[in-house]
């Protein structure tokens, strides 16, 4: 079974579970980020434990901008 405190093997830095079924799965954040976040029994599966530094993982994802303009941050 894979257990939390496994979470550097092979890179990863994110372990994320089903709240359904119990499987649990590594991941890399940014990748989970970029191209669709692990799912099973129908949902997004949820995070157990992660070390990735999310801010940064999301601000190399997500433009600035469309950061700003969701947050409507400095729009007058």
């Amino acid at each position: 079974m894979v257990m939390p405190e496994d979470i550097d093997m092979h890179g990863y830095d994110t372990v994320v579970g089903c709240k359904k079924c119990g499987r649990r799965q590594f991941l890399n954040f940014a990748n989970g980020l970029k191209n669709g976040w692990s799912e099973c029994c129908g949902e997004a599966m949820p995070i157990i434990k992660t070390t990735a530094n999310i801010e940064q993982e999301i601000k190399k994802v997500i433009p600035i901008g469309l950061i700003k303009r969701a947050l409507n941050v400095g729009s007058s």
